[in-house]
């Protein structure tokens, strides 16, 4: 097993099946990291083809629960997908990435030109906080949809807890040498109820932007 698709999780009962069963049929093997969910996820994972990685203790969060996965990985994985379990990624986009693979070590999925399907106060908070991060060449630096060289990642681990996975990413991005490619991919909404509460995930974003603000700087 050499590339490995990670999907972080909690409480996504109504989409995880479709989302698991798309990337198995693309040929993937896939983790889904269940964070305290107190519905059908790990069920509807486990039926869909998933191995479930539980995250011990209550909810910690989407980047806690990358950290768990990341602390597991076995021996010769040489390449990470993340994608979300809400259905806000499509699988079938997976073998856009998997052709990519030998251009880059970081491909991140790009929302901004269907940007119009977006949500107003995300699209410009996805916008404002690309721009911050800029130095990272990530265009869409808030996008969870990314294809991943182990080896790039090296011993790194992130260190947040909700969703500042892809903020420290985008920040390693930024000091240490890094090919990144940019995929258009479709911005997916279907009014399902977002996780990302706003007043706290700036806040979180600032500390975030403090704690590594050598890197950022």
């Amino acid at each position: 097993m050499k590339v490995l698709v990670l999907i972080p999780a909690r409480n996504e009962a109504a989409a995880i099946g479709h989302v698991v069963r798309g990337c198995r049929r693309a040929g993937f093997a896939v983790w889904v990291i269940d964070d305290a969910s107190h519905d059908a996820t790990a069920e509807f994972a486990t039926e869909a083809g998933a191995k479930v990685i539980p995250v011990p203790g209550p909810h910690h969060g989407k980047t806690a629960a990358l950290h768990h996965a990341l602390t597991q990985l076995p021996e010769g994985i040489e390449w990470l997908f993340f994608l979300d379990g809400d259905g806000q990624h499509r699988p079938e986009d997976l073998e856009q990435f998997w052709r990519l693979r030998e251009e880059a070590d970081l491909i991140v999925g790009n929302r901004f030109p269907d940007a119009a399907r977006m949500p107003l106060v995300r699209r410009w908070t996805n916008r404002l906080m690309s721009w911050v991060l800029r130095r990272s060449r990530i265009a869409d630096s808030q996008c969870g949809f990314r294809l991943v060289r182990r080896e790039w990642l090296d011993s790194w681990l992130p260190s947040g807890h909700h969703f500042q996975f892809e903020t420290e990413m985008a920040l390693l991005a930024a000091t240490r040498p890094c090919l990144v490619r940019n995929l258009p991919i479709p911005a997916i909404y279907a009014g399902e109820e977002s996780k990302i509460v706003p007043w706290r995930d700036a806040l979180y974003f600032a500390r975030c932007l403090l704690r590594h603000r050598r890197s950022f700087s």
